[in-house]
């Protein structure tokens, strides 16, 4: 009998944090899975590591060489025998409830194809930490696809996958997408199924120095690039200039803002990005806006060192609208803009 959910995993050289992330899978309190683990030709003790456990969910396939993450994972959607499919990484932790929680969704809910869950961040020595960027996730349908005009809408490792959308539109990993394969798989099954995030933390996504290096960020910034430039021009139903493409991808960063020319630029793009779609109506009025004004946000803090200026600019915006939920961080961008105080923008995926 096949297994409600395969957890599909890939490992390269992952002995420190292994063990840790084994067992978080193998205490959740959804029983019914299997732990389907590729091991990517690991040189380090990843293989004695998970050859270590007596447990008869784990299921080891070896690579003969590294081929990469994506294969690795394509050859996972292949073998998996579950019903869905629950991502995982080799240092990360699933909190107890994860699999019951998601489970739960794509039962009761059976257009939703995706559902990721919120994350505590954690660092080298499994410390919770709050990072600067923090963005409020976003956790409704319309609003995750609109996201994917900017950035991915999910935290990768955290999402279940209804294999079936997978199989009937044949959908996998696209190993020329780079670093951004879940990104862009996000775009190619959206138009086939639901998205949701579940509002709860329940994986914990652990940050180290390896993901903080400038060459891989530079890759993946290159990476989810194409993947923007990709969607943009569907959305426009043009091709994109270079220069559209630098302006959209910086404004989805939070990075075009170093002057107040560049904020008004930005500012302009989004207008016509919001005037665009009243046209085309790809995406739903409501949900556009509300990632603009995430957007717009998120911009101007990264901006605040232009002062007074910027703090004017922001209020004046067509992109702002007065809201509790934020007053939090406007109080911060006033404080900010008072001490014209620049930060820099990190992003789990950019």
């Amino acid at each position: 009998m096949s297994p409600e959910v395969t957890i599909l995993m890939t490992v390269y050289n992952g002995e420190k944090y292994l063990r840790d992330s084994i067992n978080s899978i193998l205490n959740q309190t959804f029983m019914d899975f299997e732990f389907l683990i590729i091991d990517d030709a690991s040189t380090d003790e990843s293989r004695d590591i998970i050859l270590s456990y007596n447990d008869p969910r784990i299921r080891l396939i070896e690579n003969e060489k590294n081929i990469g993450q994506a294969e690795s994972l394509n050859k996972g959607l292949e073998k998996a025998k579950g019903k869905y499919i629950s991502r995982m990484d080799q240092d990360d932790i699933s909190l107890p409830q994860r699999l019951r929680c998601q489970q739960d969704v794509m039962e009761q809910n059976p257009n939703v194809g995706v559902c990721g869950t919120f994350a505590q961040f954690i660092d080298s020595n499994s410390k919770d930490i709050i990072v600067k960027w923090n963005e409020e996730m976003m956790t409704e349908n319309e609003d995750l696809k609109t996201q994917l005009l900017f950035r991915p809408c999910f935290i990768h490792p955290s999402v279940i996958i209804r294999k079936s959308v997978l199989k009937n539109h044949h959908l996998c990993y696209e190993e020329s997408a780079g670093h951004a394969q879940d990104y862009r798989l996000w775009y190619r099954i959206s138009p086939f199924c639901d998205f949701v995030n579940i509002p709860h933390k329940l994986y914990k996504y652990r940050l180290h120095k390896s993901q903080l290096n400038k060459n891989k960020q530079n890759d993946q910034y290159l990476s989810s690039n194409e993947t923007r430039r990709m969607i943009l021009k569907d959305f426009l139903g043009r091709e994109v200039s270079q220069k559209e493409q630098t302006i959209h991808a910086e404004i989805s960063i939070a990075q075009h803002g170093s002057s107040l020319s560049e904020v008004n630029e930005a500012e302009n793009w989004l207008k016509f990005l919001m005037n665009h779609n009243k046209l085309d109506r790809k995406y739903k009025k409501k949900s556009l806006i509300r990632v603009l004004q995430k957007i717009w946000i998120l911009l101007c803090m990264n901006s605040s060192h232009l002062g007074i200026k910027l703090l004017i600019k922001y209020f004046s915006s067509i992109f702002w609208k007065f809201s509790f939920k934020n007053l939090c961080r406007e109080i911060k961008l006033f404080l900010k803009c008072m001490i014209k105080y620049k930060v820099e923008l990190f992003n789990y995926r950019i």
